[in-house]
């Protein structure tokens, strides 16, 4: 299904892209930093914007896919859209947020934004999708925002890794269980194999 592969290739760009940035930019585990300070460093700037548009673009890709099938109400496609528009707000945003504080708590609030719709996302994925890997990719998505959660508290210093570890439990989660949970509307259960039609 060329939804699942566009839901796919999209986040193995915004992890892979990321994952790169960490070889250059090792020092990102230091001082709590973020995924953001990849924007900062001439090194990386270029992968961190290529890890959020490319990103944002595949998702778009697959909202439009989406958009085309008659079969499919029009909030399928608009909640893959709406993921990809905060991605590019808080990538762009990252580029303004040392100009003042203003700026800089609206890159935060983009992001903790982001955040809460992953999540909301996530639960709805999980509920429309039950199965065990889901579960545990929700597990891991939930683990990856308990220690960045826990980062910025000061609990400990591990903010980017909190990022990277939700991030990759949620890009499971979107690319297996909402392909599932589309087809499951799609397709009426008088058609799904073994029923009768």
């Amino acid at each position: 299904m060329c939804v699942r592969r566009y839901l796919f290739i999209s986040q193995c760009f915004l992890v892979g892209f990321l994952a790169l940035c960490t070889v250059l930019f090792p020092a990102v585990f230091e001082h709590n930093a973020g995924a953001s300070t990849f924007g900062d460093q001439g090194s990386t700037v270029v992968f961190y914007v290529l890890a959020f548009f490319l990103c944002s673009v595949y998702l778009c890709l697959a909202a439009a896919r989406l958009h085309r099938d008659p079969a499919l109400p029009a909030r399928y496609a608009a909640s893959l859209a709406l993921i990809a528009l905060f991605d590019l707000l808080v990538m762009i945003s990252t580029f303004f947020r040392h100009y003042g504080a203003v700026y800089s708590e609206i890159h935060d609030d983009l992001g903790i934004a982001l955040y809460a719709y992953e999540l909301v996302f996530a639960l709805w994925l999980l509920w429309r999708a039950r199965t065990p890997s889901n579960a545990l990719s929700f597990i891991v998505q939930m683990s990856g925002s308990t220690i960045g959660l826990l980062s910025i508290l000061k609990a400990f210093h591990l903010l980017f890794v909190g990022q990277i570890t939700g991030a990759i439990g949620f890009g499971l989660l979107l690319t297996v269980a909402f392909t599932d949970a589309t087809v499951a509307r799609a397709i009426p259960d008088n058609a799904r194999p073994g029923r009768p039609s």
